[in-house]
């Protein structure tokens, strides 16, 4: 605790896969607040080849926009604070410009261990490249006679690791012990022997037999059982495993990491787990269930606290920047398509798709190019969920499987988000892309702070408490959303808002439509929601009937009546000309050329 008051300014910085972003927290007045921010282009790719080079351009930003003096003899940050104001306290990052981590997932049983060792994947930058269960005997690329064929053909692809599972704690050890040994043979074939990570989270009776096979011919790691029990999951520790790996052999290596690592007050953490950090903490000290995404130039993240429990999952494969070409590959050029106001040739968008992947870091020129970039930030949210979904976020609504549980806050981050030149756009992408059900807020990290304070909080936990209230989001409003189905242009919900300052005014809303009912930032009203029979409005019945009080913000109360799950109309103009509609009724332009 004596540590945390000695911190009274510190510099956060997030370097993210095309922009690094640093800010100055200090004490003012009788707590902490945002003082100024500045970010630059990630420095990883050549010409510059290190990663400090950015952190220092924006740390010379902000000595521009504040006069105070930051960096000292050969540009090294000054620390601590010196009586004279130059300098600060500390230094806190998050980083997630390292190149994913390449696992193969290994088990005996798939819908088992296999099940499970996926699932302890998902918090980390990690892109699985292959996937073998014993018991179907194939393999996502190539095919064998048997399971060593099969691992002597996966294995040529030089993963950085393999995560092996199977059985449960006080089970068979044989069938996990002979997809260890036929690991070592597919090993010591391929000339990996010794190069190769292993991380073992299976039946803690095999451990010993494990070691013996695997610890002469690769770099063992045995960590607890992800499947102790058929009923009983436990992925902390192969999760944890799976960071350090990240942490140690990719972050690491990331050119000019090591300057960082000699200035900061605590570990640099990845950008992911400061998220999952500060949602956890918001989940606690609110009693809310949260939801975060964070849309990347290279990843997609969606991590939230449901009914307590927090979950997450990174998609490093999924981004508006580099990875946008992924998207592509993944859902297709007609899915991107669909959302856009007007009509675009295939071959158009393709040429912009991969400029902006070959380019990550220029912004939209054109109404086209923000239009699809736009359209591929709801396509990475949505494949994000839908990963999430199949791994820790299947809690689901009582009417409509399918559909994300009820949230309190959802909470959106990353440029596409943050910088979309009106909130309601940001608004648009969000409920597209998760299509929420109920009453929810959201809320968007406006000066990309999140991360960057969930590592701060270690450190100095008053500090990342304050700004978090103070600074750390920009309201975008509340949002009532309609599950359910029903005709073009019926009334689907009737409301009526009390204002705060004793206003009433009473709505109804059709089926299909998007309204937006003003409610400035700071100011509160109460809603009366009596949906038709035919939509739920978050309470798991149709038709019923609720009141509740409701948050402003930059856009208001967005009413979503558009139905969940939301289907857009098959036909090409129709579509569009609802598209168009939507983004009328949010108080957009009109995206026409």
């Amino acid at each position: 605790m004596e540590r945390e008051h000695e911190l009274e300014s510190i510099l956060v910085a997030d370097c993210g896969s095309t922009t690094t972003r640093v800010a100055l927290i200090d004490l003012v007045g009788d707590g902490f607040r945002f003082v100024a921010g500045a970010e630059t282009a990630t420095t990883v790719e050549v010409p510059w080849s290190r990663l400090s080079i950015g952190v220092r351009e924006a740390i010379r930003e902000i000595e521009r926009l504040t006069g105070r003096v930051l960096l000292g003899h050969q540009e090294q940050l000054i620390v601590p604070e010196r009586d004279n104001g130059s300098g600060v306290d500390g230094f806190v990052a998050t980083v997630n410009a390292a190149v994913p981590l390449r696992l193969a997932v290994v088990g005996v049983i798939r819908s088992l261990s296999v099940e499970s060792l996926l699932k302890a994947t998902d918090s980390s930058y990690v892109v699985i490249q292959d996937v073998v269960a014993r018991d179907d005997m194939t393999a996502e690329r190539g095919t064998g006679s048997s399971m060593q064929a099969m691992l002597g053909n996966v294995l040529q692809n030089r993963h950085d690791a393999i995560l092996l599972g199977g059985g449960i704690d006080g089970g068979a050890i044989a069938p996990v012990l002979e997809v260890a040994q036929d690991i070592a043979t597919a090993l010591v074939a391929g000339g990996e022997a010794g190069r190769t990570h292993v991380i073992f989270a299976g039946n803690r009776e095999a451990r010993p037999q494990v070691a013996q096979v695997l610890g002469e011919c690769s770099s063992l790691h045995v960590v607890d059982n992800v499947l102790p029990t058929l009923e009983t999951e436990d992925l902390g520790a192969a999760e944890e495993a799976i960071g350090m790996l990240y942490r140690e052999h990719k972050m690491d290596r990331v050119p000019g990491f090591g300057e960082l690592k000699a200035w900061v007050s605590t570990p640099v953490l990845p950008t992911a787990e400061g998220f999952g950090l500060v949602l956890r903490y918001l989940a606690r000290l609110s009693e809310l269930d949260v939801l975060g995404v964070d849309v990347g130039g290279a990843t997609t993240q969606l991590a939230g606290v449901i009914d307590g429990r927090y979950g997450s999952t990174v998609n490093a494969e999924v981004g508006v920047g580099y990875s946008l070409g992924n998207i592509l590959e993944q859902v297709g050029m007609d899915r991107l398509l669909r959302w856009l106001p007007f009509e675009m040739e295939t071959e158009e968008a393709h040429n912009l798709i991969l400029n902006k992947a070959l380019r990550p870091m220029t912004i939209p020129e054109t109404m086209e190019d923000l239009a699809l970039e736009q359209a591929a930030a709801r396509e990475a949210i949505s494949l994000t969920l839908e990963r999430a979904r199949s791994r820790w976020l299947n809690g689901g609504s009582s009417l409509h499987p399918g559909l994300l549980p009820p949230v309190d806050l959802i909470v959106g981050r990353g440029a596409v988000l943050s910088q979309a030149p009106q909130p309601a756009q940001t608004v648009l992408m969000l409920l597209d892309g998760i299509q929420p059900a109920g009453v929810c807020t959201l809320a968007l990290d406006k000066v990309s702070l999140l991360p960057q304070v969930g590592a701060l909080a270690s450190v100095n936990s008053l500090a990342a408490a304050q700004v978090v209230g103070r600074d750390g989001f920009l309201r975008l409003g509340t949002v009532i959303a309609l599950a359910g189905t029903g005709r073009e242009g019926s009334v689907a919900l009737q409301m009526k808002v009390e204002y705060d300052d004793g206003q009433t005014i009473k709505v109804e809303v059709p089926y299909g439509a998007l309204e937006v009912l003003p409610l400035m930032p700071g100011r509160k009203a109460v809603v009366e929601l009596r949906p038709s029979s035919q939509f739920d409005v978050g309470l798991g019945s149709k038709g019923r009937r609720a009141t509740t009080e409701v948050e402003g913000g930059v856009v208001g109360i967005i009413v979503d009546a558009r139905g969940r799950p939301l289907v857009l109309p098959g036909d090409e103009g129709k579509r569009r000309a609802k598209i168009r509609e939507w983004s009328w009724e949010l108080g957009l332009l009109r995206t026409t050329r």
